[in-house]
């Protein structure tokens, strides 16, 4: 899966919040029909087993 969008869009936020880099403060992260929000450590440790980041350079 990729993700891909215009600058400014919040693709790198979103990976930033899955990988447990940045604790979102509102909202809801859905990752392959898995729901969780900054209160649910517990599903956002699940979605970082099948996360990875790499950066564009």
């Amino acid at each position: 899966m990729t993700i891909n969008g215009p600058s400014g869009f919040g693709k790198s936020t979103f990976i930033r919040c899955v990988n447990d880099l940045e604790i979102p403060t509102e909202g809801t992260v859905t990752l392959s029909d898995v729901k969780t929000n900054a209160h649910d450590r517990r599903e956002m440790t699940k979605l970082r087993e099948d996360v990875g980041m790499m950066s564009q350079e």
